[in-house]
């Protein structure tokens, strides 16, 4: 009996898995007939800056779910799908997403724009990796320097303007918005931390 109930909760589990994934392809596809520029993006921090620079303009799908590994996850058939309908895909970079090179090859939407959101930063050595047998990594997590969280935000809406040149203006006053708050908090974190004598910080 706890074989048939596992077998029906693997099987339910799927069809709502393949069922939510199906419904981001129609979620693009419906916001496309409304107007809305589509975007998918990788893992949250994409997202949220996605959102943070596109606000109403556009509609955002996110693909890697809350509370999964970014490092580990593999997209699904049905993401593929979700991507083949979108204009733009935001992806991080930098040796995060590994999928995204033999994903992006194998789509038929030649139109999508591929934001590859840390391009143009400098990317710090790491002796952290995420795979086995790794060395010499960089360190993939750029966006937890403010100025590095700008830069990022600043590919993500060169690349709506380029999708949705109409809404320019309204996509660069919402960046220019949020790159002062990080840039504020830069301030506050460089002033802060300039009297420091032990430069190891325990976050």
């Amino acid at each position: 009996m706890n074989k048939v109930k596992m077998s029906v909760l693997t099987v339910v589990s799927l069809i709502l898995c393949l069922t939510g994934c199906q419904n981001s392809a129609d979620e693009i596809r419906q916001a496309k007939q409304e107007g809305e520029l589509t975007v998918v993006t990788s893992f949250y921090p994409m997202y949220d800056f996605a959102v943070k620079v596109g606000g109403e303009q556009v509609r955002v799908v996110n693909l890697v779910p809350a509370g999964t590994e970014p490092h580990d996850w593999e997209p699904a058939p049905a993401d593929i799908a979700s991507l083949e309908q979108a204009e733009v895909f935001v992806y991080n970079g930098a040796g995060m997403e590994h999928w995204v090179e033999d994903v992006v090859k194998a789509l038929e939407n030649e139109s999508l724009i591929q934001v590859e959101a840390s391009d143009g930063i400098t990317l710090l050595e790491s002796d952290h990796s995420h795979s086995e047998g790794e060395e010499g990594m960089c360190d993939p997590h750029v966006w937890l320097d403010p100025m590095n969280a700008r830069a990022e935000m600043s590919n993500i809406l060169n690349a709506f303007v380029q999708a949705d040149p109409e809404h320019a203006d309204y996509y660069k006053k919402r960046y220019d918005m949020y790159a002062a708050g990080l840039e504020e908090l830069d301030r506050e974190f460089t002033e802060g931390l300039s009297q420091m004598t032990d430069r190891n910080v325990i976050v």
